[in-house]
């Protein structure tokens, strides 16, 4: 229990500076939104239930020209599709390295 204490102070350490980042971005989202034309209470449910802050960027100005919401959720889906490239190169470079463990395993001199 000690040890799992011990990670926690220390991942809250260490998440501080990201923190500090996301605090400003946050009040300034919420200024423009509200600015828009939002309700005041767009801003931090839109926080809470989505994880993108180009979306919520992006959102702004698609909710002050009173777009439908599955325009919304498209335009969301195409920003979004950048990450499965992302994935992509992952995929090569993860199947790689176990290709790389499973022939230091069989050639390996042990």
């Amino acid at each position: 229990m000690q040890l799992q204490t011990s990670l926690v102070k220390g991942a809250f350490t260490a998440s501080i500076p990201v923190c500090m980042g996301y605090i400003p971005l946050g009040i300034v989202f919420g200024f423009f939104c509200v600015q828009a034309g939002a309700p005041w209470w767009i801003p931090p449910i839109s926080s809470i239930l989505i994880y993108g802050g180009a979306v919520q960027y992006m959102m702004i100005p698609m909710l002050a020209a009173d777009m439908t919401v599955a325009s919304i959720a498209f335009a969301t889906a195409v920003v979004n599709l950048r990450h499965v490239f992302y994935g992509l190169s992952l995929i090569r470079s993860s199947a790689y390295r176990r290709l790389e463990k499973m022939a230091d395993c069989l050639f390996a001199d042990r």
